[in-house]
């Protein structure tokens, strides 16, 4: 059992840290434009040649997408770990995010900011279909959904003490309380505590 719950907490562990080295590693991706060559719009690598297009400069340009990329990533972040339902009102932003992204790439080829809505919209719902199958897997959503069970658990427990609560019981307790209060500076400390914790768990069982 002991082994089980130290796997569970490790494969968490592993699972959290891995969450925030994308957190921490984001921004630093996000200079990753800096390298890119200033005042020219023509960049040749061994791989590919980029060239700015419309944009003034290819710093600008890379730039410009760095911003996109680094807005996108986070909130793909905040979607996949957040353990509330209202996480889905994050595919907004994300989707509006997509879009600006695949504006600013016309723009630098063609000059145009007209794009095609049904290719952004059919990408962005590629994405966002990984993101869920990741939230999932990371267990995330199953996490979220066992906390809410145990917090509506503990809820209705407490409910049903507090409706079996006799005021008899109450009242008895009360009167015990303001005599161990009395005797608060003639029984020693440590006794004191236990007496007062035994009237609480009177009151909480």
């Amino acid at each position: 059992m002991k082994l089980g719950y130290k796997f569970a907490n490790n494969k968490k562990m592993k699972r959290d840290l891995f969450v925030m080295v994308l957190i921490m590693a984001l921004p630093f991706l996000f200079y990753l434009y800096t390298i890119s060559p200033k005042n020219t719009k023509i960049w040749k690598t061994q791989f590919y040649t980029f060239n700015s297009g419309y944009f003034e400069t290819i710093d600008l340009y890379f730039w410009t997408l760095s911003i996109k990329f680094l807005t996108i990533g986070l909130l793909s972040i905040w979607f996949i770990s957040c353990l509330r339902k209202w996480k889905y009102v994050l595919v907004i932003p994300i989707c509006f995010e997509f879009y600006k992204l695949f504006v600013n790439i016309n723009y630098a080829e063609n000059g145009s900011q007209d794009i095609n809505l049904i290719k952004v919209l059919f990408i962005s719902a590629l994405f966002l279909a990984l993101l869920i199958v990741s939230s999932i897997k990371l267990q995330y959503v199953t996490q979220g959904n066992k906390i809410n069970n145990l917090i509506n658990e503990e809820i209705n427990n407490q409910l049903i003490k507090i409706s079996n609560f006799d005021s008899n019981d109450y009242k008895l307790i009360k009167k015990e309380l303001l005599v161990l209060k009395r005797q608060k500076g003639i029984i020693e400390r440590k006794e004191y505590l236990i007496k007062l914790i035994e009237l609480r768990d009177r009151l909480t069982v």
